[in-house]
């Protein structure tokens, strides 16, 4: 039997989370292109898109 969480524990684990970026896609068919360039890449969608934005403001001089 569980025990229920104290607040401790639930502080714990919103502090755990990471913030969250949702990319919205104009369609089906586009969402199907981030993944296979994902893919193609060897990293998950969400990594691709890390990457790029990286690289990108590395070309920008942002830091």
């Amino acid at each position: 039997m569980k025990t229920p969480a104290t607040e401790e524990d639930r502080a714990a684990r919103r502090a755990a989370r990471k913030p969250i970026l949702s990319v919205e896609c104009e369609s089906k068919e586009q969402k199907e292109l981030f993944d296979r360039v994902a893919k193609e890449r060897g990293v998950a969608t969400a990594s691709l898109v890390r990457m790029l934005i990286l690289d990108e403001a590395r070309r920008l001089g942002i830091s």
